[in-house]
C-alpha cells in the first residue's frame, strides 16, 4: 500500500476530488454538483451541503483508488465564498457566494471612505461586492443580531470541511489534515 495524495476543489460549479499516486499520477476522481440555492441577488449555500457534497466528492474518488494510506490533503476553496461561524465552529448562516451582489453599496462606501487605491493596497483587492469584506459588511448591516456573535467568517478547509460534515468524513481515510487552503 503506497502513499496517496488527496485533492479537493471546492468550485462553483461542481465539488471535485483527485487521488493521486506517490509518482503524482491521477489515479481516481469523482464530482459532485455545487449544491447552490438561488436567491435575488446570486446564490447562497448551506454550508453542510456543500462540506457534504465535498466529501462525497472524495469519498467516490477515495473509494475507486488503488489501496494505500492518505499521506496528504489539500483543498482549494471558493474564491471569497464564506461563512459565519459560532464559538463551536457551527454555521450560523447559508454561505453567500462570491459572485452575489450582495455587499455592493459597503463596497462602494468602503472604497469612498478609504479611497479605491487605498482599499486595494491594503487588501490586495479593489472594492467589489465580490470581496470577503464586502459580504461580511453586508451581513453586519443586515444581520446585525448575528454579527456580534459570531467568533469567525470562514473559507472552506480542510477543517471546516471535516467539522461540518463529520458522519460522512468518518468514511474518508484522512490521517492528518491541517489547514491547506
Amino acid at each position: 500500500m503506497g502513499a496517496l495524495l488527496l485533492g479537493i476543489d471546492v468550485g462553483t460549479t461542481f465539488c471535485k476530488a483527485v487521488v493521486l499516486d506517490g509518482g503524482g499520477r491521477v489515479v481516481a476522481q469523482q464530482r459532485e454538483p455545487t449544491p447552490w440555492i438561488a436567491v435575488p441577488t446570486g446564490a447562497e449555500v448551506e454550508p453542510e451541503a456543500l462540506a457534504g457534497a465535498a466529501l462525497r466528492a472524495a469519498a467516490g474518488a477515495l473509494s475507486a483508488a488503488p489501496p494505500g494510506h492518505v499521506a496528504g490533503v489539500g483543498v482549494a476553496g471558493m474564491a471569497e465564498t464564506g461563512v459565519l461561524l459560532d464559538a463551536g465552529g457551527r454555521p450560523m448562516t447559508r454561505a453567500i457566494a462570491w459572485h452575489d451582489r450582495r455587499g455592493a453599496e459597503e463596497a462602494q462606501a468602503a472604497a469612498t471612505a478609504l479611497g479605491g487605491e487605498a482599499f486595494s493596497g491594503r487588501t490586495g483587492l479593489r472594492a467589489a461586492p465580490l470581496c470577503s469584506l464586502a459580504k461580511l459588511a453586508w451581513q453586519r448591516r443586515h444581520l446585525p443580531e448575528l454579527i456580534w456573535i459570531a467568533k469567525e467568517f470562514s473559507a472552506f478547509s480542510t477543517d471546516n470541511l471535516l467539522r461540518l460534515n463529520p458522519d460522512q468524513s468518518r468514511n474518508i481515510r484522512i490521517e492528518d489534515c491541517g489547514r491547506c487552503s
